[in-house]
C-alpha cells in the first residue's frame, strides 16, 4: 500500500483528507472509476463533486493519476502505474480489464516513421473494445 500522504507530499501537493480519501478509493479499487462511482464509494462523506473533479485534474497533471477514455458518458480515472498497462473493455456489460505489453516503443517508431507532421511521441494510451466471454455466448 502507498503511504498516500508522501505521494502527496512528493508531488508538491497538500495531503488534505479529501485527497487522501480520494486517493484511497483508487488504491482501492484498482480499477478505471468515473467521478459517480469514486463519489458513491466515499464512505466519509468528505467529497463533493466540484473537490474530486478539481483533485483529479491535479493529481492528472502531477502523474499521480491516468484519465481514460473508455467510451463511455463520462472520463474514468485510475492510479498512475508505473508499469505501463491498458484495458480491454467489453462493449456489452462494461467489464474492464488490464493488460500489460503494447511494446509502445516498436509502435511510436512505426507511426513516426509514416507520419509526415510529427517528430515525437511524448505519451500514447490504448483501450480495446470487444466482448468478454461471458457476453458473447
Amino acid at each position: 500500500m502507498l503511504d498516500l500522504s508522501n505521494l502527496l507530499r512528493q508531488k508538491g501537493l497538500k495531503a488534505t483528507a479529501e485527497r487522501k480519501a480520494l486517493l484511497g478509493i483508487l488504491q482501492q479499487t484498482r480499477r478505471p472509476l468515473s467521478i459517480p462511482a469514486i463519489l458513491a464509494q466515499d464512505r466519509q462523506g468528505i467529497m463533493n463533486q466540484a473537490t474530486v473533479y478539481r483533485s483529479l485534474d491535479v493529481f492528472v497533471q502531477a502523474g499521480i493519476a491516468r484519465r481514460i477514455d473508455l467510451k463511455a458518458d463520462f472520463a474514468y480515472y485510475e492510479l498512475a502505474d508505473p508499469q505501463d498497462h491498458h484495458h480491454l473493455v467489453c462493449r456489452s456489460c462494461g467489464r474492464v480489464e488490464d493488460f500489460h505489453g503494447c511494446d509502445f516503443p516498436r509502435l511510436a517508431r512505426h507511426a513516426l516513421a509514416r507520419s509526415k507532421n510529427f517528430r515525437t511521441i511524448e505519451d500514447h494510451s490504448l483501450e480495446l473494445f470487444g466482448l468478454c466471454k461471458a457476453c458473447s455466448n
